[in-house]
Parts: structure tokens; C-alpha cells; sequence
């Protein structure tokens, strides 16, 4: 089913800041079972494939690079201010 909506994407960013330390132990958990074989590795990068390439179809790859980049700012800030060892 195709989903034209778009994502609020500064309160998605705020939402990643203020991630805790069990919030990073549960992706980091999620990671680990989504990965547990070369053939999951593969899976993953096709999947990511047919998301770029639907990005790129409909003229957002711009944005999207952008929300990917403020995405990953606002984890790392949530990491940093955390008490946990990245």
C-alpha cells in the first residue's frame, strides 16, 4: 500500500534526542535479530535499494538525505548525553 504522507519530521527529530539509554539497547537488539545471517545482510540491502530508488522516482531524494542527516545529529546528540558507552 503506498504511503504519500509526510512525516512531521521536526518532532520525529525531537523524538530521537531525547532517546534513552534503554531505548539504544532495544534498536541495538532489534539490529542484532534483523542481522543474524549474511542472507538478512542481503535482504536489508535490497530493501534499501528499493527505497532509494522509490526516492529517487519521485523527486525526494534531496529530502530525504536531509532528514537522514538530521536524523542521525539527533541520535548522536541523545548518545552523547546519555551515561551509556558508545
Amino acid at each position: 500500500m503506498p504511503l504519500d504522507r509526510d512525516v512531521d519530521l521536526p518532532r520525529f527529530v525531537a523524538l530521537l534526542r531525547n532517546l534513552a539509554p534503554a531505548d539504544f539497547a532495544e534498536v541495538a537488539r532489534a539490529i542484532d535479530a534483523a542481522h543474524r545471517t549474511a542472507a538478512d545482510e542481503v535482504v536489508a540491502w535490497e530493501d534499501l535499494m528499493r527505497v532509494d530508488e522509490a526516492l529517487r522516482r519521485r523527486g525526494r531524494s534531496r529530502q530525504a538525505a536531509r532528514a537522514a542527516h538530521e536524523a542521525a545529529a539527533a541520535v548522536r546528540f541523545a548518545a552523547s548525553s546519555s551515561p551509556i558507552s558508545v
